[in-house]
């Protein structure tokens, strides 16, 4: 995406350095210097300022670049989807990209958990329900290109992955299931579920359930 974001921004910055140069050849040979400059003035100005963002994107470009992991380099989990309907470039995808995605995946979860955990504002079901029900996309996507591949083409380096990261995983859903902040939001809609929609009701009451039945309640 970040990429994505790059290479537009490059290219629109570069189309208006060279829509910069047009004045240059719509003046004619005989025009007097001073009209010259005059024309050219707020032309300059843009023209420096294009080139400046310009430099800027591809700067930030570069420390994009640098900042990834060799592990990250080449790695599906960590590019847009250009295949139709977005389906997993399975042909792409390799044994070891999972652990780093994984990694990655958990990190951005939490930091998403904690952004609702840590919000001044007072629960609501599009800042707390709603807003869980929307984190964790990257670990979604990448536990379904997991467990699809371990249960119909699995090898002993995805077992052993398996073997690997399931600790793990297992005490990332446990840290968001037991979460009593979380939970005490999540819990606050719900004792005003009354004042929801009906589709904002239903999904707040699978919500807390979801919770309950994780233990949320047991002291």
């Amino acid at each position: 995406m970040i990429q994505t974001i790059i290479t537009v921004a490059t290219i629109v910055l570069s189309l208006a350095v060279i829509g910069t140069i047009f004045p240059l050849i719509r003046i004619r040979r005989n025009t007097p210097p001073d009209r010259v400059r005059a024309r050219l003035r707020p032309w300059q100005t843009t023209m420096t300022v294009c080139l400046l963002l310009l430099c800027g994107v591809q700067a930030g470009g570069y420390i994009y670049n640098r900042s990834l992991k060799p592990a990250d380099m080449g790695n599906p989990f960590f590019a847009e989807w250009t295949t139709p309907f977005a389906v997993p470039p399975f042909d792409l995808i390799r044994a070891e990209h999972f652990r780093p995605a994984f990694e990655e995946a958990m990190r951005r979860h939490r930091a998403e958990i904690d952004s609702i955990t840590s919000s001044p504002q007072a629960p609501t079901f599009a800042n707390t329900v709603e807003a869980y029900d929307r984190s964790g996309e990257m670990y979604s996507t990448v536990s379904m290109v997991f467990g699809c591949l371990t249960a119909a083409e699995t090898t002993p380096e995805l077992e052993a992955i398996k073997a690997e990261l399931s600790p793990l995983r297992s005490a990332h859903g446990d840290a968001i299931a037991m979460d009593s902040l979380l939970f005490a939001r999540v819990k606050a809609v719900y004792d005003n579920r009354n004042d929801l929609n009906p589709a904002q009701k239903r999904l707040t009451e699978t919500v807390y359930r979801r919770f309950t039945r994780s233990g949320a309640l047991l002291s």
